[in-house]
């Protein structure tokens, strides 16, 4: 195990170059300023609880699309830090749900999306994963409002609706 006062004295170094506050300030503003881009223009989603920032491990904020109500399932918009990607999850209210869905997606092989092996340790049912090279917001915003419209379709058609 890393001692922790290696682990205080590199973030320090880190920090006082300055970089790594302003990345991690722009990745918060932006997921925050999404989050609002999709209560504006889709609806029929609702969001529920707050946004997460994190420990810089991952920030994300939920959302129900409406033909998910009722059924214990949400999606999660994530930024993963270490992966330094977003990702768009779909998961349950509680573990009970995770699990019985995750053994549904499980049956249904469904190609392109990574799907756990277990609940234990995941927080999601399935995965897209969507890396980013150039951080520009229009393209981003473009990109995961494409990928979200996608990967919710495909679990209406695939769990809501079964």
């Amino acid at each position: 195990m890393e001692d922790i006062n290696d682990c205080i004295n590199e973030l320090r170094i880190q920090i006082g170059k300055g970089k790594i506050q302003k990345g991690y300030r722009a990745i918060l503003e932006y997921m925050l300023s999404f989050q609002s881009y999709l209560k504006k223009n889709h609806k029929d989603y609702s969001f529920p609880g707050t946004f997460y920032h994190g420990y810089m491990d991952m920030s994300y904020f939920a959302f129900i699309p409406s033909s998910f109500v009722g059924k214990g399932l949400k999606i999660a918009i994530v930024f993963n830090y270490e992966a330094f990607r977003f990702e768009i999850w779909l998961s349950g209210y509680n573990k009970e749900i995770q699990k019985k869905n995750l053994d549904w997606v499980k049956e249904k092989k469904i190609e392109g999306y990574f799907i756990p092996e277990t609940i234990k340790g995941y927080d999601s049912i399935i995965e897209d994963h969507i890396d980013i090279d150039d951080f520009d917001k229009d393209k981003v915003t473009e990109t995961l409002e494409k990928r979200i419209e996608i990967f919710v379709k495909t679990i209406e058609n695939t769990i809501v609706s079964a």
